[in-house]
């Protein structure tokens, strides 16, 4: 229900900081956030993988990804970004839905914080008229993170199931907790005076009403083909709902993630980035695992 959740589709390539209006279906809710894509050179500063303030991969093996302040040490309550986009489809009331998002901390960040956050809302949300990007004041956004994110390496999961009230059909992310209740932890002078995450593989799903036990009864088969292959295969599938993939190594290390329409019947995924070795491919409905098939990277 996210477009262009992995921000791999842009209307112009980026080539300077705060343009994430490039990502399509991607806009701003406070100040400048960016938009970080490895068709941009590194003298653009939003590069990717290394990029003005780090280096990171992207999280689905792809180029793009965004980039956001979400606490600055040294104006109160204020210099946030938050980024937004409409949903492909309006929530439902009394639904069940499962959203994610995975961050990662910039290498050069002073802070992490724990209260990151995913906000579902009928109307976009915007910061209030500040010359600095006032934090927006949301207690309680139906997703929020339960630790502090630390990891500068790996890419972690916001995720969270929550049930609609009707008509949300807008998701913001960002920090809407004041700096007090942020949770702020200092991770050491790298030279930002605040926090900075990466932003990538946003997703949301419709899982109704059904438990664990009902998505185990749909009738779903997966195969994938070749298998050894080079890191780049083909999924043919039969499910009743839209499903996801993620690819980890034998480390439980997210390596790669992507969507499967209930709509196709196969999807050709490229993971050429791949090392030579033995992954587990998960396949899941609403933050449910279905399957866990072994993929065998061998070029």
């Amino acid at each position: 229900m996210v477009p262009n959740g992995n921000f791999e589709i842009y209307s112009t390539c980026p080539n300077a900081l705060g343009q994430i209006r490039y990502a399509i279906s991607w806009d701003s809710a406070a100040l400048n956030p960016d938009y970080l894509n490895s068709c941009a050179t590194y003298t653009t500063y939003v590069s990717t993988p290394s990029n003005s303030t780090g280096y990171q991969k992207d999280c689905a093996g792809g180029g793009g990804y965004a980039g956001i302040y979400v606490f600055n040490a040294g104006i109160h309550n204020e210099g946030r970004e938050y980024i937004k986009t409409k949903l492909t489809d309006t929530l439902k009331q009394y639904r069940k839905y499962v959203a994610s998002a995975y961050v990662s901390l910039c290498n050069y960040c002073d802070y992490a914080i724990k209260s990151m956050g995913i906000y579902f809302s009928s109307a976009p949300v915007y910061s209030t008229n500040s010359p600095m990007g006032l934090y927006i004041n949301i207690p309680n956004p139906q997703v929020k993170s339960k630790i502090q994110i630390t990891d500068t390496l790996n890419w972690i999961a916001v995720r969270d199931t929550f049930v609609a009230q009707g008509g949300e059909m807008y998701l913001t992310i960002g920090n809407f907790s004041t700096d007090s209740l942020s949770d702020t932890l200092f991770v050491g002078n790298r030279g930002i005076n605040g926090t900075y995450y990466y932003i990538d593989s946003v997703t949301v799903f419709d899982t109704g009403l059904m438990g664990v036990n009902e998505f185990k009864e749909q009738e779903t088969s997966f195969r994938i083909s070749p298998n050894p292959n080079d890191g780049n295969f083909t999924i043919e599938y039969k499910i009743e709902q839209d499903a996801i993939i993620e690819v980890r190594d034998v480390q439980g290390k997210l390596v790669f993630i992507s969507s499967l329409p209930a709509n196709n019947t196969s999807s050709s995924i490229i993971c050429a980035n791949l090392e030579n070795g033995i992954y587990l491919l998960k396949i899941s409905v609403g933050g449910v695992f279905l399957q866990t098939k072994k993929l065998v990277v061998a070029k």
